[in-house]
């Protein structure tokens, strides 16, 4: 991303719109200051200076929700472009390899982004909002995530059979 002559980012070839504004939107939504509360609560505040420290690794996790079928290094690549369009990445920084990455999520752990979860996922419709009501009833959306899991005694004990025992599926 470059930008133009009003100072504003604009796409360069190669990186799909989508993609900015994806991330834009992701840094609008979830603060820096919200992510650091998160980071700091959990106790993964670095006390090393890391190519990739724990506020970056919360954005990459979120990151890697929006772009789920690239490779970690690819939604990497995203996020400091968009990073670096904002100016918010020192240009001395390169983007990190993948196990560079997986060695930070690990260090990073779950509790921030649990922590992040609790204090962010709320209604976001009030009683005057249009559209988000109907027959005096929030309208809710339930996001059916699958994942497919190898048949075995352990996977079907934990997860069951979609359908349940009347009519089980193929996998748990």
């Amino acid at each position: 991303m470059e930008r133009g002559q009003s100072g504003i980012p604009r796409a360069v070839p190669g990186g799909r719109l989508t993609d900015w504004i994806s991330i834009g939107v992701l840094a609008s939504v979830v603060s820096r200051d919200d992510v650091d509360e998160a980071v700091n609560r959990a106790g993964r505040r670095q006390t090393r200076v890391r190519l990739l420290p724990a506020h970056v690794v919360v954005y990459f996790v979120l990151a890697m929700c929006l772009f789920f079928e690239d490779s970690y290094e690819e939604v990497m690549r995203k996020l400091v472009s968009s990073l670096k369009a904002f100016r918010s990445w020192d240009p001395k920084w390169r983007v990190p390899t993948t196990p560079a990455i997986c060695q930070a999520r690990e260090r990073l752990g779950s509790e921030p982004l649990r922590l992040l979860f609790d204090r962010l996922a709320l209604p976001q419709a009030g009683r005057g909002t249009k559209g988000a009501w109907l027959g005096g009833r929030r309208l809710m959306v339930i996001d059916d995530t699958q994942s497919d899991l190898p048949n075995s005694p352990d996977n079907a004990a934990e997860f069951g059979y979609a359908g349940g025992e009347a009519d089980p599926g193929a996998f748990p």
